[in-house]
């Protein structure tokens, strides 16, 4: 299911990476803007933790594995649907995931092929490629934070300003919630 105007969304607010301080905000879509790397849209924040000190109106930023068209793209992956959901799943499920995305990390080479099979013997499936998305996607994530953290004093001047980092968990019933089935 794509994101949808006046859909509303649940989000957690990270302080310092955690969403353990249980903050939560509830933002409605106005509008989606569907020319970006990643899923971005004007949202009305209809409900914020009692400290406030967020405006009624943001942009939302979401680095989520499942409507990121481009980086489908450039990658040659399939455009995500339910049957790539359930291996994903799958994956989950046979706890693979540290090992796998360790591997990835471990691997000489640049970013560019980090996330790409490397010699004919190693073949990922569908569920794999979803993790090695979600992980590259997490990694975007942290950059982009890092990098509006040590821009702070020119955030509303010359770049975007930082409301919050917020995380939306998306783990499927029977899953433990973990970082890879959440949206930064």
């Amino acid at each position: 299911e794509d994101y949808k105007v006046d859909q509303i969304l649940a989000l957690d607010i990270l302080s310092n990476g955690d969403s353990s301080t249980n903050s939560t905000i509830k933002v409605k879509i106005r509008k989606l803007y569907t020319r970006t790397l990643s899923c971005v849209m004007l949202v009305d924040i209809i409900h914020q933790p009692s400290s406030g000190g967020l405006p009624q109106t943001a942009v939302l930023k979401l680095y989520g594995r499942h409507f990121t068209v481009d980086y489908r793209e450039n990658r040659r992956l399939e455009p995500w649907g339910q049957i790539l959901e359930e291996e994903y799943i799958e994956f989950a499920k046979t706890g693979q995931f540290q090992e796998f995305i360790h591997k990835i990390h471990q691997r000489e080479g640049g970013e560019d092929d980090m996330y790409e099979p490397q010699d004919e013997d190693e073949w990922w499936d569908d569920g794999a490629c979803e993790a090695a998305l979600a992980d590259e996607l997490n990694a975007d994530f942290n950059k982009e934070t890092a990098m509006y953290d040590v821009m702070r004093d020119v955030q509303g001047v010359f770049i975007p300003k930082i409301f919050a980092h917020v995380e939306m968990d998306i783990s499927p019933p029977g899953i433990t919630p973990v970082l890879f089935f959440s949206v930064a």
